[in-house]
């Protein structure tokens, strides 16, 4: 009986899938260009942090340039230089869960992770403003492919 009452329910659904992960993915496109700026400066930085910083122009101005280390998911946005790093935010419960988004662009390929693969990310922490918005978004400057490094899984719900 109870798998009938789930199947009624549209219990599990794909609300923690790869697809979801997909349709929550912030891809609006950034304004101008921004190139790498030298910075010998290194930053350990949470996750929710960063992605918060990009709402403050303070923050922006405060880390823009500087080098940052990110973890997180690796999620492909369509282009083999262009991903994303996503971490499962909850504030009260499953069903609050969203995507904790910082875009990473790399002047290289990185097509050797599988999507949802955990990886270790080091690059230049930017701000890119989004094409018909008043907002901004952090965005990770990669030199090279090797910048991103593979780690064992993390808790699906930290946001260090």
């Amino acid at each position: 009986m109870l798998p009938i009452v789930l199947y009624f329910l549209n219990l599990p659904n794909s609300s923690f899938s790869a697809d979801w992960a997909e349709r929550n993915t912030e891809k609006t496109p950034f304004e101008g260009t921004t190139g790498m700026v030298e910075n010998k400066e290194g930053l350990v930085l949470g996750f929710k942090e960063l992605a918060n910083a990009a709402y403050y122009p303070d923050l922006r101005q405060e880390l823009e340039g500087k080098t940052g280390r990110l973890k997180g998911m690796f999620s492909p946005l369509g282009s083999d230089k262009e991903f994303t790093l996503m971490r499962l935010k909850m504030n009260c419960c499953a069903a609050d869960v969203v995507p904790v988004q910082v875009r990473i662009i790399s002047e290289e390929n990185v097509t050797r992770f599988k999507p949802q693969a955990w990886v270790e990310v080091e690059g230049q922490i930017q701000f890119r403003k989004l094409v018909g918005r008043n907002s901004y978004m952090a965005v990770l400057m990669l030199k090279s492919a090797d910048q991103v490094k593979a780690i064992p899984p993390l808790p699906d719900y930290s946001v260090d």
